[in-house]
């Protein structure tokens, strides 16, 4: 699910928020599911001479989650995580930083979750019909450690109604509310009405609300609300049996999703300690062999140092493109990127942010959601596969950095294939130039196992740079983690 909706009439000053979330069914068992769930969220604010400037990025896990299915609804249990990051501070921003570990409790119903909206009337052949179908979520955790913001008790609840459908379309009603429990109950609230239609496996919503909230900057600090305006594209995405080899057109149909992300661990870096990526595209139109891209990326990069938790720095880009299919196997693609670089909570007093245009040839496993593509017709065994990408881009306009074009280029090596598991090598590199020149490389190598999703387990060494500011420091580490994407 991805969404990004405008925000007024609020004193804390935001202007906008764009949510990202992943859910992850991981195993299947008689009756009994375990998941895992990640949610992001982006706050902007207008400073330094900017509309919509990131203040804050938040992010909502459930580490772990198993659940009991029923007929209408399913009971869990969870280990949750919430996480606030302060962006672009010069003070000491650890009073605001909220940071969470629970375990708790859930109840919902089985249209709640991401892409599950349109379950039961996406292909109705109706014209019109009362639906007045109630969804519902309930869930509450108590802390197993907090920093900063001590609540002993964190309560969620979720309810919608489906109206009716008209034409493909879905008129619905939603109220949520979290409850945050210390010495006092503070409920936090949103009601959100909105239309929502199905094309193929997206759900699309236009969306229109209002939301109150307690400690809208701090913790213990003031209450503020503000209306919300926007649109919501989601998916549920997958095959229900893992053992069935995934057919060879995948991810053929149009509208559809695909996401990527992953955590990693840097060993041997004096300045970066942990590596979270959470990125989405959506293939909005597809005309004969031409696709309509939009995107949206985030990496957090961590500090190696102090709270490793905390960001040294987050990229945050947002773009599209066309790609053409020159056969089923190898595309070309033309792609636009906006991307802005923020500190953590060392503010520099500068900006750095940069417009990229560029070109691309690849072949289709090393489209994103797309990884296992190439081994969808192969047999077990030793039976080399090779992926390729070539990119030159056009720095068109930036603020902050010295670097007028970027060429890459990746290879992948499929080596070995047994069952679910692939054994793969690769290597990368990228080289900038401009009035400054730089560049960095990496080596990797691992496993990938094919389930409802593609999970590599991975180990790469590489040579970044641009640490403190762009053309800035380099370094060499190694990095060990995991990623998924589908």
């Amino acid at each position: 699910m991805a969404d990004a909706a405008t925000v007024s009439g609020n004193e804390a000053g935001f202007t906008s928020l764009s949510r990202k979330q992943i859910e992850i069914h991981i195993a299947r068992y008689a009756s009994f599911d375990a998941s895992f769930l990640v949610h992001e969220r982006l706050i902007t604010s207008e400073r330094y001479g900017e509309t919509l400037h990131p203040y804050r990025l938040e992010y909502s896990m459930e580490y772990f989650k198993l659940s009991r299915r029923f007929s209408d609804f399913s009971i869990g249990l969870y280990f949750d995580h919430i996480c606030y990051n302060i962006i672009d501070e010069p003070e000491d921003t650890d009073a605001y930083q909220l940071r969470w570990y629970g375990i708790g409790v859930q109840v919902f119903s089985n249209g709640m979750g991401p892409g599950k909206k349109g379950k039961f009337h996406a292909n109705d052949d109706a014209v019109f019909r009362w639906l007045l179908f109630p969804q519902f979520l309930f869930a509450t955790s108590v802390p197993l450690y907090t920093e900063q913001f001590k609540y002993d008790c964190r309560a969620r609840g979720v309810l919608r109604l489906d109206l009716c459908y008209f034409l493909g379309m879905v008129p619905y009603l939603e109220a949520e509310f979290e409850a945050l429990v210390d010495d006092a109950v503070r409920i936090d609230r949103t009601f959100e009405t909105g239309v929502y239609t199905t094309h193929n496996t997206v759900t699309f919503s236009l969306f229109a609300g209002y939301q109150y909230h307690y400690d809208a900057l701090l913790y213990r600090g003031s209450s503020d609300d503000e209306f919300i305006l926007g649109m919501r594209a989601e998916a549920s995405i997958g095959y229900a049996d893992s053992r069935v080899p995934m057919p060879i057109e995948v991810n053929a149909e149009f509208p559809s999703i695909r996401f990527s992300g992953g955590y990693g661990k840097r060993i041997g870096s004096a300045y970066l300690g942990y590596l979270t990526q959470i990125g989405a595209d959506l293939d909005a139109v597809r005309i004969d062999n031409l696709a309509v891209v939009l995107s949206a990326d985030t990496a957090h990069h961590s500090k190696a140092k102090g709270n490793a938790l905390f960001p040294r720095y987050v990229l945050l880009s947002w773009g599209g493109g066309i790609e053409y299919f020159l056969s089923e196997r190898f595309f070309a693609g033309l792609k636009y990127e906006r991307a802005v670089r923020c500190d953590g909570n060392t503010y520099r007093g500068y900006d750095e942010r940069y417009h990229l245009l560029g070109m691309s040839f690849a072949t289709r496993g090393l489209r994103r959601g797309e990884i296992d593509y190439a081994d969808a017709g192969r047999r077990d065994g030793f039976a080399p596969q090779f992926e390729y990408r070539l990119f030159a881009g056009w720095v068109c306009r930036s603020e902050g950095i010295e670097y007028d074009m970027e060429n890459s280029a990746m290879l992948r090596w499929d080596a070995f294939r047994h069952g679910l598991m692939v054994c793969y090598a690769a290597v990368d590199g990228a080289y900038y130039y401009g009035d400054e020149k730089n560049y960095c490389w990496g080596t990797e190598g691992g496993i990938r196992l094919r389930f409802n999703v593609a999970l590599e387990l991975y180990w790469r060494y590489e040579r970044m740079t641009d640490f403190d500011r762009f053309n800035g420091t380099s370094e060499r580490s190694a990095m060990i983690g995991f990623r998924v994407q589908r």
